[in-house]
């Protein structure tokens, strides 16, 4: 995401703790933060050449003041923001050139069973794609959530990124975008070009939602 004058809203280093919960509160040095924690990977994903996780989930505070993932709330606004800006660069220590990612796929989750049912969907745990956590329910679950859709090809041989965050516009709900990366060779203004605005009738909400907000998108900027 870069702003008018092509600054990057979103450019910070990423951590990875022994849980899910230790950098929350604590900076990349590993001392307490009451700032926002820093950006970290999911705890059981894998970077390393050879053992990379299938899809690798990474976590932000949706901070007031638009740092960390504070800005994702942006790709609420409409499709229009993410045609503008459609690709996530995620580089590792293993990386020998910028690896591009084209986003799939834009949500809200419940984290709750209480939140919409008694239903969850657990996306954070499709790390890897197996028979118990099968790409196909994965991809189903995302694009029947997602506020836009395209056609932009999708399987599970692919490598994926999550940024996870919460919801600014109810508690303990997230955030969700869902990336691709990019096939060698794949022209990314076609692939930006098939970005279309999803009904709100044909997208599915958790009731938690629906409940304060309708059946239907919102975005407060």
């Amino acid at each position: 995401m870069k702003d008018s004058s092509g600054e990057l809203y979103i450019d910070y280093p990423i951590v990875q703790g022994e849980n899910n919960d230790y950098y929350l509160n604590r900076d990349i040095k590993k001392n307490y933060s009451s700032s926002g924690g820093t950006i970290f990977l999911d705890y059981a994903s894998s970077v390393v050449p050879g053992q990379r996780t299938d899809n690798i989930t990474i976590f932000g505070h949706n901070m007031k003041a638009g740092t960390f993932f504070g800005r994702l709330d942006e790709y609420k606004s409409g499709v229009e923001f993410l045609k503008n800006n459609p690709l996530i660069t995620f580089n590792t220590l293993y990386s020998t050139y910028d690896e591009k990612y084209i986003i799939v796929g834009c949500f809200l989750a419940n984290v709750e069973e209480d939140q919409d049912n008694g239903t969850v969907f657990r996306y954070v745990g499709y790390r890897n794609f197996d028979s118990k956590h099968p790409f196909e329910t994965w991809k189903a679950e995302m694009e029947k959530r997602s506020w836009y859709s395209s056609s932009i090809p999708m399987d599970e041989s692919d490598k994926y990124i999550t940024l996870s965050t919460c919801s600014a516009d109810i508690d303990n709900m997230r955030w969700v975008i869902v990336a691709r990366k990019l096939r060698s060779g794949e022209n990314v203004d076609e692939l930006v070009a098939t970005y279309e605005e999803r009904d709100d009738a044909d997208i599915y909400f958790p009731q938690r939602w629906i409940y304060s907000w309708g059946n239907k998108k919102v975005y407060r900027n």
